[in-house]
């Protein structure tokens, strides 16, 4: 199965320029089967998405299914994050959702009859594309061991894996379906967003899940130093690294998660300006 990851992406102008519609007939695009939509890494993200009767639409005409990624989410923000999960899953066609952190994987569980995925902050294995040694290894995820307990005890659907060497070796004991991320590999995460800074007073730059006006759906940065061949992009809170799809060991991916950061910033500036 082929899936779109568009978490950290969509807003408001992504739908009314028409940018998710020309991206939806590109021809690596056009052949998937779900849109993953939410945040793996903004908790102020979650919480401000407004675009949910266009999301509701879009998924609806396009005979999509969706899935709902959910943030580790601070405590200052539970109860309001909660109450938003809630209000997503009452108005929007969801039929599983991914979580990144055992507190929501239990909460959500004991509260709701859905499928979960297991997200990719439950994977927390080194990762550094400037370590061209550790990188070209064969590494075999360490929560993987754990997989199967969590499948006991939770609904699971899938777990979801990021390119964290040129090849994983999966298990061929695994009986819960594994996802990967491409082309991008997520490197670090933190709860201080650089863009959020933008426009405030020097005094309160630099804060924990900070307010902010989602700069982020503006600008990314990307950082590639001339004696080398990788290229980083700051994207939100999180950095991350391009590659290609691992190859694999005693198993095999059967969801692809597809990032199309670089198609949809195409479309953005053609249909925005920006």
């Amino acid at each position: 199965m082929k899936c779109v990851n568009l978490c950290d992406l969509l807003d408001k102008k992504v739908f009314s320029s028409g940018s998710l519609e020309r991206l939806f007939q590109m021809p690596q695009i056009a052949d998937a089967e779900r849109i993953c939509a939410g945040s793996y890494f903004c908790s102020r993200y979650f919480l401000e998405m407004d675009f949910l009767q266009q999301l509701e639409q879009f998924v609806r005409q396009h005979d999509l299914s969706l899935t709902l990624v959910v943030p580790i989410i601070s405590e200052k923000d539970l109860l309001a994050a909660k109450q938003k999960l809630d209000d997503l899953l009452r108005q929007l066609p969801v039929d599983e959702v991914t979580v990144n952190d055992v507190g929501m994987l239990s909460f959500i569980s004991d509260t709701y009859r859905i499928t979960l995925n297991l997200g990719r902050l439950f994977f927390k294995d080194a990762r550094d594309i400037r370590m061209r040694g550790y990188y070209q290894r064969t590494v075999h995820p360490a929560g993987l061991d754990r997989l199967e307990g969590y499948a006991k005890h939770f609904s699971v659907g899938c777990a979801e894996l990021d390119a964290v060497s040129s090849c994983l070796q999966l298990g061929s004991d695994i009986h819960t379906s594994i996802a990967i991320h491409y082309p991008y590999c997520y490197m670090t995460t933190g709860n201080i967003c650089k863009y959020a800074s933008i426009d405030k007073d020097i005094s309160k730059k630099f804060r924990p899940n900070a307010p902010c006006s989602r700069q982020c759906q503006r600008i990314y940065e990307t950082y590639s130093p001339k004696t080398e061949e990788y290229t980083l992009y700051r994207i939100g809170r999180a950095v991350y690294f391009e590659t290609q799809l691992p190859e694999t060991v005693d198993g095999q991916f059967e969801r692809l998660i597809y990032f199309p950061l670089r198609e949809l910033t195409q479309l953005r500036k053609e249909g925005d300006g920006y």
